[in-house]
């Protein structure tokens, strides 16, 4: 089968998916961007500059899930020596549940609509950051 025709099958498949989940999908989706509006002053959305498969660069969508001061607040956590030791002091109570569920990456079903990603298939690559970087690289296993 020749690659044209197979990234015609998948975009098809992308296409019918979406349709059919889309409806399901919605309510979620506004559900979910209240909870990030209500849980922390912000915008809802992030945009990642990402590349697809095929090098082209675009935005991907995810649910913001972290304070809008994180910096400030990580440097506050390191340096602090009363600062309490747990979870992560970036993350928004409501973006730690959806990090955990997967829901954070529900908008890109926004991007697989638009083409510029897919169900199936490779992860796409943030632009800028080496592979393996991105998800904790060697030191995740570690």
């Amino acid at each position: 089968m020749s690659f044209r025709l197979s990234r015609l099958k998948t975009r098809a498949l992308d296409l019918g998916l979406v349709l059919l989940v889309l409806p399901i999908v919605v309510p979620f989706l506004i559900g979910l961007a209240l909870m990030v509006r209500l849980s922390s002053p912000g915008p809802v959305l992030l945009r990642l500059d990402c590349q697809g498969p095929d090098g082209r660069s675009f935005r991907q969508y995810r649910f913001r899930s972290v304070h809008t001061d994180a910096r400030a607040r990580q440097f506050r956590a390191l340096t602090d020596p009363g600062a309490a030791p747990g979870g992560d002091p970036r993350l928004t109570a409501v973006g730690r549940m959806m990090i955990r569920s997967g829901l954070n990456r529900l908008p890109q079903v926004v991007n697989v609509l638009l083409g510029q990603m897919s169900f199936f298939g490779p992860e796409t690559a943030q632009a800028g950051i080496r592979p393996g970087m991105s998800q904790g690289g060697f030191w995740r296993g570690a």
